[in-house]
């Protein structure tokens, strides 16, 4: 299973160095946290590679809020970058020209299309393999229906899995890797089939399963999961398949999958018949139906300690998803975060810290849930 180190698959953008700003020594200086700029993270750009990956994560997101998004952000929160708004209203207007004059001439082929592009994750397109400055990864490559998932882990002692969400990958969450390292873990982190550094093109919540299993299996006994986002419920449906760990974490967790089906047919401009044609489809290629498909039948039976934690504000994922899962979960403990959007809990130390203590927290079943 051993193969070359990925760290070359990711490099970063190298290229002129902007004259300013710079350090008294007259070296170049990241404009954010006044470190060397030995190499930016664009071409031309005054950000570092860590502070590039971080603006790259972590800026607000926009995407489900051009759809027509359920949440409202706070009066004091900061506008999205003005950068992605024209850009992304653009090619939005465009993708529902497309899919309009596609409807009218063959909606079978619209609703199609449609149900196509809810199983196809966009690639990020500045993706990087995880790094940890005090650590070296060991990457690994291996197969799983036909395809190739990268993989990282840190460090010794029972396993810790931690797992991206639609559309992102395994760099988002390399600020838990040193905390649970340094507390007796070994941490395993991967690119989800179609994600990042693995190779594939479409995938379903239940291929997220299976993948997660098999790094379970590889990197046996897992102690806990840490999930973001849509790899919550993927997480939630491989513990109904016999994932066994003894802790979980939901990140701002989807609870079912009709809600995000709903915001694409209204992000492409679908008409109800149309979008209700899509939604048939995409059951179609589940082999269920979305109510059969919801976390929220599974999570009753669950007998695991969780820890929820989800912001009222996600602009994302509403806030009703993580609270419905914990609701149901037996002994779940549900907190409130305070504007984290949806990935700036990702690399909050405060966050970071509370996860770590309560995976390591022997007493944890027994703590008292918080509403």
């Amino acid at each position: 299973m051993q193969i070359p180190d990925l760290k070359a698959a990711g490099k970063l953008d190298s290229g002129a160095v902007p004259p300013h700003p710079v350090g008294e020594s007259g070296t170049p200086i990241c404009q954010n946290c006044g470190g060397p700029l030995v190499t930016a993270w664009r071409t031309g750009g005054q950000l570092c590679g860590q502070c590039g990956l971080n603006d790259e994560l972590f800026r607000p997101e926009t995407r489900w809020m051009d759809a027509g998004g359920a949440a409202t952000p706070r009066p004091s929160e900061k506008a999205p970058r003005k950068q992605t708004g024209s850009a992304g209203s653009a090619r939005l207007a465009i993708l529902r020209l497309g899919f309009k004059a596609l409807a009218a001439v063959a909606p079978a082929a619209a609703e199609e299309r449609g149900a196509r592009m809810f199983f196809t994750p966009r690639r990020a397109a500045h993706w990087r393999p995880p790094a940890i400055s005090k650590l070296d990864a060991t990457s690994l490559r291996f197969s799983i229906g036909g395809q190739e998932m990268a993989c990282w882990c840190w460090g010794s002692g029972p396993t810790v899995i931690l797992i991206h969400g639609w559309e992102g990958y395994a760099a988002q969450l390399t600020h838990f890797v040193l905390p649970l390292v340094d507390a007796g873990f070994r941490v395993v982190t991967f690119d989800m089939p179609a994600h990042g550094g693995s190779t594939g093109r479409q995938l379903s919540v239940f291929d997220m399963s299976r993948a997660i299993r098999a790094v379970a299996e590889v990197f046996s006994p897992t102690r806990a999961v840490v999930a973001h986002s849509l790899g919550g419920a993927a997480s939630i449906l491989a513990l109904s398949e016999g994932l066994k760990v003894e802790r979980v974490v939901l990140l701002a967790p989807a609870a079912e999958p009709r809600h995000f089906a709903k915001v694409l047919a209204r992000m492409i401009g679908f008409s109800k018949t149309r979008a209700d044609g899509m939604l048939k489809r995409i059951e179609n290629r589940l082999g269920m139906r979305f109510e059969d498909a919801s976390t929220l039948r599974m999570v009753p039976k669950m007998n695991v300690p969780v820890l929820v934690m989800h912001d009222p504000h996600d602009a994302e994922v509403p806030f009703e998803h993580g609270k419905s899962i914990a609701q149901a979960w037996p002994g779940a403990r549900l907190e409130r975060l305070n504007e984290m959007g949806h990935r700036r809990m990702l690399r909050n130390p405060k966050i970071i810290d509370a996860v770590t203590a309560f995976i390591a927290d022997h007493d944890a079943k027994r703590r008292r849930p918080v509403a």
